[in-house]
């Protein structure tokens, strides 16, 4: 078990020319996902579900989201998430999962820890993420934009407003920025 700032140890991922990580780690996130996704509804598995609901979210809100539930903590190789094998295993911690994509793209994949679970986090990100901006497909010319910090923030705020408004989230208040 090791922290974001273990992993900062580490040589950085590689890359595709547009900053997204790449083609494998695309697919290892892209399946996590869909089974995170397939998992939150499930009948017995309704803790995430119901936290989300007490959130204000609706279900077709969450589906659009494409949000899921990853129950316990697993650990893949770093191959699998296109790392080299001398990476340190992923860390995929048990939570709710909130994908972040853009035109179809996976740039990062988040799991919020759900609460009264005694962890000491509350938001992680898969090694291997790059920075981002949730929700920026939303995003139109000349048409207002609302930024907020949270994705489950920006997806309540987004279902009740007019949909010409893009809600957007930038994950943290140093997040969605590019330092090159």
């Amino acid at each position: 078990f090791w922290s974001e700032a273990d992993q900062e140890v580490a040589s950085e991922p590689a890359l595709a020319p547009d900053g997204s990580p790449v083609s494998r780690w695309q697919e290892a996130a892209k399946q996590l996902c869909a089974v995170a996704e397939q998992t939150l509804w499930m009948p017995d598995e309704h803790k995430a579900l119901d936290y989300l609901h007490r959130r204000g979210l609706r279900d077709e809100t969450i589906r659009q989201a494409g949000l899921g539930y990853w129950p316990s903590e697993t650990y893949a190789p770093p191959e699998q998430w296109g790392l080299a094998s001398t990476e340190k295993k992923i860390w995929e911690p048990a939570g709710l999962v909130i994908p972040w994509t853009l035109r179809g793209t996976y740039w990062r994949v988040r799991i919020r820890s759900l609460p009264g679970t005694m962890l000491f986090y509350r938001y992680v990100q898969i090694y291997g993420s790059q920075n981002a901006l949730y929700r920026a497909d939303a995003i139109r010319a000349a048409l207002p934009v609302v930024m907020v910090e949270g994705e489950i923030d920006a997806l309540t705020i987004a279902q009740e407003v007019d949909p010409r408004i893009a809600v957007v989230a930038t994950g943290s208040t140093e997040g969605a920025r590019r330092t090159n």
